[in-house]
């Protein structure tokens, strides 16, 4: 009957959802560990609604890219440094590409990049994908030297 033990049973009840692939249930019972938890936080909670966070934004990449965008952000803003996170921002780059917003796709890869070791698989994804928008986004006028 205590907080403890109720925070800690919405977590349980969370990750059994998300572990059965309803994440979109699991979403609102961590964000209740969370808001419950304050500011001491709740790392399992965070750690579980990053994840069901991504799950949802990959599922919706290619169907909805709005939607995974919206997804993918809320993963990076909970957590943008771990390797989940950064898949996050990878994942928010791939719905920019799909929303014509190429701009918006460099400066999520720019932030993987950014925010790892240049060699790890991330930051190597996020550079192929920055290199081939420049590549495929220069105009003939530039490329030739033009104005």
């Amino acid at each position: 009957a205590d907080a403890r033990t109720v925070d800690s049973l919405l977590v349980r009840q969370a990750s059994a959802l998300a572990g059965s692939g309803e994440c979109s249930g699991a979403v609102p019972l961590y964000q209740s560990a969370l808001r419950r938890a304050g500011r001491s936080g709740n790392p399992a909670a965070e750690a579980g609604l990053v994840d069901c966070f991504f799950r949802l934004g990959a599922a919706q990449l290619t169907s909805a890219p709005d939607s995974a965008e919206i997804w993918f952000r809320s993963a990076a803003g909970v957590d943008s440094t771990t390797p989940l996170g950064r898949s996050a921002m990878l994942g928010l780059g791939d719905a920019r590409v799909r929303q014509g917003d190429i701009i918006g796709a460099a400066l999520a890869y720019q932030t993987v990049l950014s925010s790892g070791v240049r060699s790890d698989s991330l930051s190597v994804v996020a550079a192929a994908k920055l290199n081939a928008l420049v590549s495929a986004d220069v105009p003939d006028s530039l490329s030739m030297g033009l104005p």
